[in-house]
């Protein structure tokens, strides 16, 4: 876990502790800030379909799970000695695939629950395929950076175990929020 450190939560002093974790936390903060900045091209979507707001907190947490979950195979995949190079390209499609069916399956069953859940819209099949194509899209995103990312810092010989949290969270926060407002522009025409 990013700011962890290699040392025992009870043998490391709080300031040992807080300075190893501040710098990727900032990381993380600094990327939040990008999430707003990035989403702010998208503002006249939210005033034209404000149901589209109720599923970004599922939308980016769900990517966010699905990056977690393959870069943490991949961190330990790394550490025990599993991945070798000529394993990577089926490592990554086989996670990627996995993001595309599982959002497929969280996707639909989200946007079947919509409107029992008080999500209203004047187009409801077109924000169903919105909330569903959305979770697919930010679910494979994430399954893919979630891949990607342990695996490039180790090639550079950064702890992927200590470095790829903030990476793989922020990442998709703003690729899987900007991928499901683009395409609530394309399916339901939110920006004129």
């Amino acid at each position: 876990m990013a700011g962890a450190g290699e040392e025992l939560i009870d043998t490391r002093s709080f300031w040992s502790s807080f300075r190893a974790r501040w710098p990727w936390l900032a990381t993380a903060a600094v990327g939040g800030l990008l999430v707003a900045v990035s989403l702010q091209g998208f503002e006249e979507a939210l005033r034209t379909i404000p149901t589209l707001a109720l599923f970004m907190p599922v939308v980016a947490g769900m990517g966010g799970n699905v990056g977690t979950q393959s870069s943490t195979i991949v961190v330990r995949g790394l550490a025990v000695g599993y991945i070798e190079r000529s394993r990577v390209s089926r490592l990554v499609a086989r996670e990627v695939a996995l993001g595309a069916t599982l959002g497929m399956l969280y996707g639909s069953l989200i946007a079947f629950a919509a409107p029992f859940l008080g999500a209203t819209s004047s187009d409801p099949v077109r924000l169903g395929m919105v909330v569903t194509f959305g979770m697919v899209g930010c679910m494979v995103i994430a399954a893919a950076v979630g891949t990607s990312v342990p695996l490039i810092l180790h090639r550079f010989n950064v702890d992927p175990a200590v470095a790829t949290g903030p990476f793989v969270t922020t990442s998709v926060d703003i690729l899987g929020l900007l991928f499901y407002f683009w395409l609530a522009t394309v399916l339901l025409g939110a920006i004129a």
